[in-house]
């Protein structure tokens, strides 16, 4: 008995923009690390440049993370205007003693970690709401054991809340948190560890049911008859 198994074929798409930080027009200091927040789709990697007004780009190394791309500068950026060249455009003016208001840590934290039932994966939501509005980037974080994963997924602009959400491949017992990147790159805050259980959680509309058999499970029986058949 020959079992066949057909395997179709993979796809992907390039990276997708989430955000630019700076956000477009804002006045930053010259301790600014600028970057971009992007969701990776497996086909290529995004490019960054940040240029003067004349267009000459500014010396410097990057960090990609996988979800964010951030640009060292070395020596620091000089004041005036720049622009961020990527996946999309933007512009930006470093000024020294620029008031760049970064968020405050957050009063309220709904973070909600779900097992994506039948995959090797965890949805991980949060609805994040400020007092103090400001600017950052906000990551979604999850630990399993000694595994640590993060993924950027927004730029903030001084909204009072946010929805934010990403679907990381781990599974089992594990923890969810937010935190905030701010002007250099540097961890400003995270929020409280939400810890959550391996199974599905109820009402998550998974079911893992004993009435749905694998098909190695309907073969080996097949085998099994097969081998105990006796001989003619």
């Amino acid at each position: 008995m020959l079992l066949f198994v057909a395997v179709a074929g993979a796809t992907c798409a390039g990276p997708g923009l989430v955000g630019l930080f700076p956000p477009d027009g804002a006045e930053v200091p010259r301790s600014i690390h600028p970057a971009m927040v992007y969701t990776d789709g497996g086909c290529g990697s995004p490019s960054l440049q940040v240029l003067d007004v004349e267009g000459a780009p500014a010396t410097g190394g990057f960090d990609d993370t996988g979800s964010m791309l951030t640009f060292v500068p070395e020596p620091p950026l000089t004041p005036g205007e720049w622009s961020l060249v990527g996946l999309e455009n933007s512009t930006f003016t470093v000024a020294d003693g620029a008031d760049f208001p970064i968020a405050g840590v957050p009063q309220g934290v709904e973070v909600r970690p779900e097992r994506v039932c039948g995959q090797h994966a965890t949805h991980v939501g949060a609805s994040v709401f400020f007092d103090e509005p400001g600017s950052g980037i906000l990551v979604l974080a999850v630990e399993k054991g000694s595994s640590l994963l993060r993924s950027a997924v927004t730029v903030l602009d001084g909204e009072g809340s946010v929805e934010v959400s990403r679907t990381f491949d781990v599974k089992g017992d594990l923890c969810a948190w937010t935190e905030l990147v701010g002007v250099e790159g540097e961890l400003v805050w995270e929020t409280p560890h939400i810890c959550e259980t391996k199974g599905c959680p109820v009402g998550s509309g998974c079911r893992t049911s004993p009435l749905a058999p694998s098909l190695l499970g309907l073969l080996l029986p097949l085998f099994a008859l097969r081998r105990r058949r006796p001989n003619a």
